[in-house]
């Protein structure tokens, strides 16, 4: 059985656990870039999360 491809992505999720941006990229370290950006830029109220497929990878409360 081969390898698949699995995207990692930039998730946003508000108070009640519902997915407001989920942004999709083929690599981790351009994934990782928009992951801490995204984190230093969001609202505390919301959470933000890198994921490989399902898998969360950093997880943080937005900053601003």
């Amino acid at each position: 059985m081969g390898k698949i491809h699995i995207d990692h992505r930039v998730v946003i999720r508000d108070a009640q656990d519902r997915i407001v941006s989920d942004e999709h990229f083929e690599s981790f370290a351009v994934a990782e870039v928009v992951y801490r950006r995204t984190v230093a830029s969001t609202s505390r109220d919301l959470e933000v999360t890198l994921q490989h497929g399902a898998r969360v990878v950093f997880r943080a409360s937005g900053q601003s």
